[in-house]
């Protein structure tokens, strides 16, 4: 179990991550700080893989991509006057937008993958609110769904042949 707390002063704070270790044992390790950053929330991807630190609302729209496995900045990007972030379900893409909720001008929606690469940039007049749509729970039983991943490669080449 791991988590990340903002703390410090001023409008630069400092990030920390944590590991809980064995939950039953409840010890904290500290497992990395980064000093000095523009963020006032932090959002985890829902695989728990990838944050973005975020200065949202009067930070500026500040984003930093953030791998916490490696425990490493993957970049830095920024969307100006940006007032939420929401990740996809797969944790694979994450969205940014201003709501014409908090700000009247530069409405719209930015989408990033993971690592902080745009995708695509929409600016879109009154623009309330980006969600994406849940993934629906799987039909397959956990056992066949492990089975598929074990032979991913087997059935790729399967269907590669047949798509020739």
């Amino acid at each position: 179990i791991r988590f990340a707390i903002i703390h410090g002063e001023g409008p630069r704070p400092d990030v920390s991550f944590y590991s809980m270790g064995d939950v039953r044992g409840g010890k904290l390790k500290l497992l990395k700080t980064v000093e000095k950053k523009p963020a006032n929330h932090l959002f985890w991807s829902p695989v728990g893989n990838h944050i973005v630190l975020a200065g949202l609302k009067t930070l500026d729209g500040v984003l930093e991509f953030f791998n916490v496995n490696d425990l490493e900045s993957m970049g830095t990007e920024e969307h100006f006057m940006a007032t939420d972030v929401e990740w996809d379900p797969t944790g694979r893409y994450v969205c940014t937008f201003v709501s014409y909720w908090r700000h009247q001008m530069e409405n719209g929606f930015i989408i990033w993958t993971f690592q902080g690469k745009l995708l695509h940039r929409m600016n879109k007049d009154k623009f309330y609110q980006l969600l994406w749509r849940p993934r629906p729970p799987s039909l397959l039983p956990p056992e066949k769904e492990k089975h598929i991943r074990k032979n991913l490669h087997e059935y790729s080449k399967k269907y590669a042949t047949e798509d020739e």
